[in-house]
């Protein structure tokens, strides 16, 4: 334990993905009542609501007497697209510690390093599993021979601190729902 490590990061990663949706859905219904409580559906009503305004006389009227009747049509559709690409490369080498040693020999390893330049702060973390055999003979292990590897960096400054979006914007993002 407490023996240092030293760790080549060496992690590429290119990823792309595309999708595409599409979407439409037509509804149509038309319902009348046909009987009501036994009674007849004129209800005794001519020309309601409207019905046949223009008729001169009660009997052109009473051909076209009151019909419950519902009629409804809805459409939706729907077309979105998106795509992505990205392409990551880190190369770094950063010592770590042993933090723990099992009894098949595995270490957990554990380590951090700042970098500053140009007033600009640069951390790398580093954690994970190694077995003995992955270790070179000086010491030193490739980040892909490490098992539950979690590597992070990060930076602080000013090229850091344009690279986020303001606190007002970040408050409106969150509170705004659409």
């Amino acid at each position: 334990m407490n023996d240092i490590l030293t760790v080549k990061i060496i992690e590429i990663a290119d990823a792309s993905r595309n999708a595409s949706t599409k979407l439409a859905r037509k509804n149509g219904m038309s319902s009348s009542i046909t009987k009501f409580l036994g009674s007849p559906l004129s209800f005794g009503m001519d020309n309601l609501w409207g019905k046949n305004t223009g008729a001169a006389t009660a009997a052109e009227r009473a051909e076209r007497p009151f019909k419950p009747e519902l009629e409804s049509t809805t459409k939706n559709s729907f077309d979105g697209s998106g795509s992505t690409i990205r392409r990551d490369k880190f190369i770094a080498t950063v010592s770590v510690r042993v933090v723990d040693v099992y009894p098949n020999g595995n270490m957990f390893i554990k380590g951090k390093k700042e970098v500053t330049i140009n007033n600009e702060k640069q951390y790398i973390w580093l954690s994970g599993f190694v077995r003995p055999e992955d270790v070179s003979f000086d010491n030193v292990v490739l980040s892909s021979a490490i098992a539950d590897a979690k590597i992070s960096i990060s930076g602080k400054g000013v090229i850091a601190d344009k690279q986020a979006p303001g606190f007002g914007h970040r408050i409106f993002d969150w509170v705004w729902p659409f």
